[in-house]
């Protein structure tokens, strides 16, 4: 488990250097985006405690306790978190893809070594 927090802090690392800022628009619609996923991860029946971390990371950088507006920073970490780091979780819980198998044909490789080389 502590590989999967370390790759989603990674990805919202990340995902920071290139997430422009967020408009009053885009803010509201985040703060009911974040309220939806919010909703999906309680209606869960799997323990999904590490992505729930996240989200509620995400939800303190839109609301301040002392009310206080949040700087674009903070507003960009919550969508970096609702659009990067939560689907590489769900992808990650995911199986992985079986290999492709080799065709079962060889190839044989004789090496000449000249006697003055």
């Amino acid at each position: 488990m502590p590989e999967l927090y370390a790759y989603m802090e990674a990805t919202r690392h990340y995902g920071m250097l290139r997430e422009p800022p967020l408009d009053a628009t885009k803010q509201a619609a985040l703060k009911q985006e974040l309220a939806a996923e919010h909703k999906k991860l309680a209606a869960s029946s799997g323990d999904n405690s590490l992505a729930l971390l996240f989200l509620e990371c995400a939800e303190s950088y839109t609301a301040h306790p002392d009310g206080s507006a949040p700087p674009a920073d903070e507003w960009r970490g919550a969508r970096v978190i609702l659009d990067q780091v939560l689907p590489a979780y769900y992808a990650a819980l995911k199986p992985a893809a079986p290999l492709e198998r080799a065709s079962g044909k060889t190839v044989d490789i004789t090496l000449v070594r000249w006697p003055y080389t």
